[in-house]
């Protein structure tokens, strides 16, 4: 019997002649060439997968990094739970104080400053309305003022007249809010006043 190449051939006697060859084909081939091939194919993914894996890592620790170093500039920028100091009011960016004592207007105007604020300007009919019905507040001087002909708040802006209307009397130049009622005093009179601070760089009024 030899062997060559995955094909066998043998001799068997016929009777007790001569030995006739027989020869048998196998179509016998090495398996390990196929299970070489999927040993490599299977270890050729793996090695594909564990790539994946650390491109993924790396992406996911970068943005991590890039989100941490975003919240450490703009930390800052956030706002504050508490954005107004004691015992002042906050509304739509803003913060209010109403003193508990009376001074004149040029006075109150001081007071509102030491504080970084100025005396009360009003914005718009929102704030008007928090002012008059919310904070409940009666007889104080707010920051505005006529000079000349005109109206002028304390932060050096002019004084719109569809805002509200002033009662001008005869009885000085500064406006101060009497309950409903929003009309000129002397400013050297005494009565309580509200201070405010948020959008706008306030300015002692001279």
């Amino acid at each position: 019997m030899k062997h060559s190449e995955g094909r066998y051939s043998a001799s068997i006697s016929v009777g007790f002649g001569n030995l006739v060859p027989l020869k048998m084909e196998s179509s016998f081939r090495s398996t390990e060439a196929p299970r070489c091939a999927v040993v490599s194919g299977v270890v050729d993914t793996r090695s594909h997968l564990s790539f994946q894996k650390r491109i993924a890592g790396i992406a996911i620790a970068v943005a991590v990094i890039l989100l941490l170093a975003w919240i450490t500039l703009n930390l800052r920028k956030l706002p504050q739970l508490e954005p107004c100091p004691d015992d002042w009011l906050y509304y739509k960016k803003k913060c209010y104080y109403h003193s508990g004592a009376m001074a004149d207007w040029h006075s109150s105007q001081e007071s509102c400053s030491a504080y970084g604020a100025s005396l009360a300007v009003i914005d718009s009919h929102q704030e008007l309305n928090f002012i008059m019905y919310r904070i409940r507040i009666t007889d104080f001087w707010i920051g505005l003022r006529s000079k000349g002909n005109k109206f002028l708040w304390v932060n050096g802006e002019s004084f719109d007249t569809n805002l509200f209307h002033v009662n001008i009397t005869n009885d000085g130049d500064c406006v101060h809010i009497d309950s409903a009622v929003i009309s000129t005093r002397r400013c050297s009179s005494l009565r309580n006043w509200l201070c405010t601070i948020g959008q706008f760089n306030p300015k002692t009024s001279s």
